[in-house]
């Protein structure tokens, strides 16, 4: 009796040893998490700086054509009314587009819109098709996970681009692609380290209707410049609507699609400080017979700097 009496009280002094070490590990990984939020005031101002370096090399029956190029985006900030849950309407305005390509055989081409004043020829064909965009700031409204919920207004885009060369590089949609690429949506919930998240889309390309899916990861904290940001890794994927074999022959038949980066968010002051992505996009189609294939390289980084 006595040996099962000490026994017993052997047992619970390991329970109540037990106990509060699993409660601490419980509250050590609760702790852990962290709640990703955009922290918007009124008045604050924010300047984004997205810089873009691209290779799109065309092979005909084996022979590669590159062309390359490099873009330049300022894009100013501003928060104004603060709305229900976090979010803000914030009016947003280009305030610099610098764009270069260069193809084989071809001088470079080369425009800076707060360098090049007073353009001629090509440059002043590639300012006319820009200066709407430099005109036109736009209202969003944004929440705090960084969703835009509506279009408040937009941008004037009363000039179209008719050449095919040139709309690769500076049309309407190339820009909001970029943009694109560079964005973030916060997870709903708090993270802890590993947690994954994940967004779709689907949108109109030269391929037609695609659906892209974004896996974004939670790696931790880490000091960059000697605040604590958070480090998300994110991994897009490509899925081609299903077409008609005529179609596909036109449009191209998406065969490669990589689409991988890293995003800092800065915890405490609640903005994204800085974005890489790194894509790749291969495509192939048939044309009087000859075989087509496209690879589209590019490398996208952003900065954002509190004014």
């Amino acid at each position: 009796m006595l040996l099962l009496r000490s026994s017993t009280q052997r047992v619970c002094t390991c329970c109540l040893l037990i106990v509060p070490l699993l409660l601490n590990q419980e509250v050590g990984e609760l702790s852990a998490q962290v709640r990703l939020r955009w922290k918007f005031r009124a008045g604050q101002q924010l300047q984004l700086r997205i810089s873009q370096q691209a290779t799109t090399t065309t092979s005909v029956n084996n022979r590669p054509l590159a062309i390359t190029s490099a873009l330049e985006m300022d894009v100013d900030w501003t928060v104004g009314k603060l709305t229900p849950r976090g979010g803000a309407e914030v009016t947003q305005q280009f305030s610099r587009l610098a764009i270069k390509f260069q193809a084989p055989e071809a001088e470079p081409v080369e425009y800076d819109s707060q360098r090049d004043k007073n353009p001629t020829g090509q440059l002043l064909r590639i300012a006319n098709r820009i200066q709407p965009l430099l005109d036109s700031p736009f209202r969003v409204n944004v929440g705090d996970r960084g969703q835009i919920r509506e279009v408040l207004s937009g941008p004037v885009t009363t000039q179209t681009v008719d050449s095919p060369r040139l709309k690769r590089f500076i049309s309407a949609e190339q820009l909001a692609n970029v943009l694109r690429q560079s964005n973030l949506l916060l997870p709903e919930m708090p993270v802890a380290m590993g947690d994954s998240w994940e967004t779709d889309s689907v949108q109109v390309s030269p391929l037609g209707k695609v659906k892209l899916t974004t896996v974004y990861t939670y790696k931790g904290t880490q000091q960059r410049g000697g605040r604590e940001t958070a480090l998300i890794v994110l991994k897009t994927t490509l899925e081609q609507a299903k077409a008609s074999a005529e179609s596909s022959d036109k449009a191209g038949r998406l065969t490669q699609h990589i689409q991988a980066g890293e995003i800092y968010f800065d915890v405490e002051a609640g903005y994204l400080k800085s974005s890489q992505v790194r894509q790749k996009r291969t495509t192939e189609k048939l044309y009087r017979g000859q075989r087509i294939e496209t690879v589209d390289q590019s490398s996208t980084t952003l900065q954002i700097t509190v004014l």
